[in-house]
Parts: structure tokens; C-alpha cells; sequence
């Protein structure tokens, strides 16, 4: 994949969604771990398959909603939290290079991969252009980081060596949540206290009529209710 300098820093560099994981994960790093953190927003319709096999998720308003109630939320605590918050870097398209092309070919013929090119492959092109590494989120239940988890440790650091060459962009990745449950991660929430906005969270890949459609992979996942109100007028 080319000899790339990344850079060494104490800021966290998270995919941020509005989902119940990517949300948990940016507030344990500003209430548990604080640490300066920065989200990361891809809003390209082809970073869920909308140029292949898959339509593509339909939520990205609500998912755009449930951001603005998380940020409303970390900027009503004190200066301690809410200035480890940095400002959000929306990428509104992304565009995949040589050899990921070829490489993400190679593990979908293999079976590894359920689409030609998933979210972790446009996310690897973002941390390979911005000379970075960043958290993706997924728990241990999930199918994509079951196969992360053949290469990882404990913490949930990539191990590249150990890899494939078809999957050493995995490399850049930091999975945190690969050996938890969500029930474990709410159950932190509930400790440091930051919970509550987990409810306003946004999970759903096909809303109907401004509510979660409780059939898709991510409604059947969820475990606490999701309260996002959006007016159907706006949709």
C-alpha cells in the first residue's frame, strides 16, 4: 500500500455516524479517557455499496440529527469535556485508489467480504490520505469485526503482520469496542454518566415515515429505544 508517514498524536480520530457505537466510543474518549477527539463524517452514497450490489442506507438526515443532539450534549458539560471536542471533518466523497481497487476484488471473490467495497475500505482511503489512523466501530457480535478479529489483539490494534496481503489495510484500524457487547458499553455509559443521549442515537438503515423500520440488521441490533424525533415534513 505505498511507505506512508502517519502522524503521532494524542487526539483520537473518530468514524463518527450518530450511531449508538460510534457515539458511545466518542464520548468514552471525552468523559472516561479525555482526550482530545475529533470526529470523522463520510456522507459519500457509495461508502454503503449505492454503486453495486446494495442501495445504500436512506438516513443520513437522521443520522445528521442525532449528531447535532450529541455535540448539543458534550457542549452542556464543563470546560474539562467540552473543550476536548474538536471540530467535526465532513468528507463528502471519497475516492478509492490502486492497490485497494484490486485488493477489495481479491477478499470479495474469497468470500470475506459481502459487497466488492465495504465502509472499512473507503475508510482506509480517508486515513491513507490524511496520513492518520482512526477507531471504526463494531462490538464483538458484528460480522465484520468477527473477521477483524483473527488479526487483532486485546485492545483491538490491527495486527498488519499478521495479515493477508489482500486485508493489510486493516492495518490502520483500531477497532474498541471489538471484545465488548453493547449491553458492556452502555453499561460504562450508565457509570460515567453519559447514557442518556445514547437513546437519541440513530441506528436504522430504512426509515419509513420518519421511524426506525425495525427490520434491518442495524434495528435488529439496537438495545435501547431510539427516541429521535424528526418531523416528517422535513424528510
Amino acid at each position: 500500500y505505498g511507505k506512508r508517514y502517519f502522524k503521532i498524536t494524542l487526539v483520537e480520530y473518530v468514524f463518527f455516524s450518530g450511531g449508538f457505537d460510534s457515539t458511545a466510543f466518542l464520548l468514552e474518549c471525552l468523559f472516561v479517557k479525555k482526550v482530545e477527539t475529533t470526529p470523522i463524517v463520510v456522507t459519500d452514497p457509495d461508502l454503503d455499496g449505492k454503486k453495486f450490489h446494495w442501495t445504500g442506507r436512506e438516513c443520513l438526515v437522521f443520522e445528521e440529527d442525532a449528531r447535532k443532539k450529541v455535540y448539543k450534549f458534550v457542549e452542556q458539560q464543563n470546560d474539562s469535556i467540552k473543550n476536548l471536542l474538536k471540530p467535526e471533518i465532513k468528507i463528502d466523497k471519497v475516492v478509492l485508489t490502486e492497490p485497494m481497487i484490486s485488493t477489495s476484488k481479491i477478499a470479495f471473490d474469497k468470500g470475506i467480504f459481502p459487497r466488492l467495497y465495504k465502509q472499512v475500505h473507503y475508510f482506509y482511503q480517508i486515513m491513507n490520505d490524511m496520513g492518520i489512523k482512526g477507531n471504526i466501530l463494531g462490538t464483538r457480535d458484528d460480522g465484520t469485526t468477527q473477521e477483524v478479529n483473527k488479526y487483532a489483539d486485546k485492545e483491538g490494534y490491527v495486527d498488519s503482520s499478521k495479515l493477508p496481503d489482500y486485508l493489510t489495510f486493516l492495518g490502520l484500524f483500531k477497532v474498541p469496542y471489538l471484545h465488548q457487547s453493547k449491553e458492556e458499553i452502555l453499561e460504562r455509559a450508565v457509570k460515567y454518566g453519559y447514557d442518556s443521549i445514547l437513546y437519541h442515537t440513530w441506528s436504522c438503515w430504512f426509515p419509513s415515515g420518519g421511524q426506525p423500520c425495525g427490520k434491518c440488521e442495524m434495528c435488529n441490533g439496537r438495545i435501547i429505544e431510539c427516541k429521535v424525533e424528526i418531523s416528517k415534513n422535513f424528510i
